[in-house]
Order: C-alpha cells, then sequence, then structure tokens
C-alpha cells in the first residue's frame, strides 16, 4: 500500500517574521483544489493539539482539499515549527500565533 505517496502532494510552507529574532519560522499546509486561487467559500482550519503537528491531517487533507480550501500550521516547537527562546507554550501564547 502506497498512502505515503499521496503526502508528496501536501506542499509545507513557512513564515518567517521578520519583527522577532527569537522566532525562526512556522511551518503550515495551505491546500486547495485551485493552487493558485485561495479564496475558497469554506475553509477548514486545522489546528493540532500537544504533542502533534499537522501532519497528523495529512490524509484528511487529500481528501477534503479537492473541494474545499484547507489550512493547518504547526504550532512553535511542534513539527517543523521553531519556538522562541523563553517560550512556555502555553494555551494563550499558541493562540496568539495561529
Amino acid at each position: 500500500n502506497n498512502d505515503n505517496d499521496n503526502d508528496k502532494d501536501i506542499e509545507m510552507n513557512e513564515i518567517n517574521d521578520p519583527n522577532d529574532t527569537d522566532l525562526s519560522c512556522i511551518h503550515y499546509i495551505d491546500e486547495s483544489k485551485d493552487k493558485q486561487r485561495k479564496d475558497n467559500d469554506i475553509c477548514f482550519l486545522l489546528c493540532h493539539g500537544n504533542p502533534t503537528w499537522s501532519f497528523l491531517y495529512r490524509k484528511m487533507i487529500i481528501i477534503l482539499s479537492k473541494k474545499y480550501r484547507c489550512v493547518s500550521i504547526d504550532c512553535p516547537g511542534f513539527g517543523l515549527s521553531t519556538a522562541p527562546k523563553n517560550y512556555t507554550f502555553t494555551t494563550e501564547q499558541q493562540s496568539m500565533i495561529i
């Protein structure tokens, strides 16, 4: 079974905040049927829990992105994202990123 072959269709992106030197980057997925157009009527924001990451949703994104826009981020310190110094991983801090 080559389920992982479909995972190659999901592209990871990153945001670098030039104003925050302690935050290296936040990785995210932004997928939709039309890769050039990101204004679909419905968007699913897939937020992972602790201690997971956006990769958890890869199979759902492959299915849902055929019809809807799907966005999922790796919160700081999870998955491919890095956390700034003195980051305490509170729900409040994570919500500020989202």
